[in-house]
């Protein structure tokens, strides 16, 4: 959704949203895949196509092909730096919740993710996707980020949102 000009708000705009990615399956075929739709009921068929030259022109065409299994966040996705570097602060941030029962607290965790290298902003995407819970702990106790999958009936989080939620 950001990769449309670095904005969400271009995308956002539009009914249906669609991203161009390399065919993981073919070197020289590319995939056209749904990123967003909300005018529709399901999200239509990934497609594959090529381009090849006309012959005579330097102008070139698009060769439709069959439909195509991958999704635009498998395209997207893919084995990359950056999607590498996601993984590996959502597998510490894991661990780290993991070792203290299922809750830490939020300025331990960044305290933490600064000394390996890792930015407040990466460890706060790393808590979304993982589905952690903040909490806020009385008025000066400071912010508790909780698993819910691993947290005690006793010490689960009620959901509160926050600056550093």
């Amino acid at each position: 959704m950001y990769r449309g000009g670095g904005s969400i708000g271009i995308v956002g705009a539009a009914r249906a949203g669609y991203v161009v990615g390399a065919d993981p399956d073919d070197d020289t075929g590319r995939v056209l895949a749904c990123v967003k739709l909300n005018i529709g009921g399901s999200e239509p068929d990934s497609l594959k196509y090529r381009l090849d030259g006309d012959t005579g022109t330097d102008a070139a065409r698009v060769v439709w092909g069959e439909a195509s299994p991958h999704r635009a966040a498998d395209l997207l996705n893919r084995s990359d730096d950056e999607y590498d570097e996601r993984r590996e602060v959502e597998m510490w941030l894991s661990g780290v919740i993991a070792d203290r029962a299922g809750t830490v607290a939020a300025k331990d965790a960044f305290g933490a993710a600064g000394q390996l290298g890792y930015s407040r902003d990466q460890v706060k995407r790393a808590k979304k996707r993982l589905g952690l819970v903040a909490e806020k702990v009385g008025m000066s106790g400071g912010w508790h980020w909780t698993d819910p999958a691993l947290s005690t009936p006793e010490g689960s989080a009620k959901g509160a949102k926050g600056a550093d939620s």
